[in-house]
């Protein structure tokens, strides 16, 4: 788990903090997962989207999803091709690298962003289901983009990728979702008018057409030009004002829950919002 991550727990609920420092979650959430598998796809030698997918695939295998949704295996079809087309269209030629680990008091800041080809910007990858000012505001002066700047005394660019709302158990996205022609089997994304398919246009979610192969979904994106709309490329200066003042404050919250020998109060508000708690099931237990 990142730095950031850990320091964004502390700061909802001091035991969300007390328990990510200690060890991983064990609960899952269908947006942790795409995140986990898009970042995967990122950094490896192998094929980029195959392994996102790969990795939402076996993850759904063997861990604890937080869902309410019955029928895990669509859902993990659904979020592992959602994960390869995210994937590949954010990464084009090598693999993405990370920032070395850097000291900070007594620990390491591992950090949730990459470097830029040239190693000279930060790029953070945010996924998001929906996006608007006060969105941004608050991602901008978090951990994982105003505490990474401010660690690596580095510039950021913000991509943020636009996923949609999911709605039984799917998210609704050009990512995920097109029409084809009944009798052409074109793929289309949507009209270039901006209106909405009519007549015997067929809607299909990618993981129903094994036919349509990752290529030609992002070709359909591309020529009816929603990329733009699913991508949003934000530039954030290195904030030298405020530098020295964040890591002395990661420095301090990480000492304070390295030295907690008990876990501490609840944070009850907390616990389902602004989403459920990864932890909540052994938290609960021995109030």
């Amino acid at each position: 788990m990142s730095t950031a991550d850990i320091l964004s727990h502390s700061d909802r609920c001091k035991r969300f903090g007390y328990f990510s420092l200690r060890e991983q979650p064990w609960l899952l959430s269908p947006s942790d997962i795409l995140r986990k598998a898009v970042h995967a796809g990122l950094t490896t030698l192998d094929d980029p989207g195959q392994t996102a997918h790969d990795v939402v695939m076996e993850t759904f295998a063997e861990k604890q999803i937080d869902t309410k949704i019955l029928n895990l295996f669509d859902l993990g079809l659904h979020i592992a091709c959602l994960a390869d087309i995210v994937t590949t269209a954010l990464r084009s030629g090598s693999l993405w690298e990370r920032p070395e680990d850097v000291r900070i008091g007594q620990g390491a800041w591992i950090s949730s962003a990459f470097l830029n080809p040239n190693r000279t910007r930060l790029r953070g990858v945010f996924i998001v289901s929906n996006w608007n000012q006060d969105r941004e505001n608050a991602l901008r002066y978090s951990w994982h983009v105003l505490g990474e700047c401010s660690v690596y005394q580095m510039p950021m660019e913000l991509i943020v990728v636009h996923v949609g709302q999911m709605r039984e158990g799917k998210y609704i996205s050009p990512w995920t979702k097109g029409w084809i022609h009944p009798r052409s089997k074109e793929l289309r994304i949507r009209k270039r008018s901006g209106e909405g398919f009519s007549g015997n246009w067929i809607p299909v979610f990618r993981e129903e057409r094994a036919e349509i192969e990752r290529d030609v979904w992002m070709r359909a994106m591309q020529d009816d030009d929603v990329v733009s709309d699913c991508l949003t490329r934000i530039a954030v200066e290195y904030p030298s004002n405020l530098g020295q003042k964040m890591r002395e404050m990661a420095t301090n919250q990480l000492a304070d829950l390295a030295q907690m020998k008990e876990k501490p109060e609840m944070s009850l508000s907390q616990c389902f919002w602004p989403k459920p708690c990864p932890y909540r099931a052994e938290c609960w237990k021995p109030i």
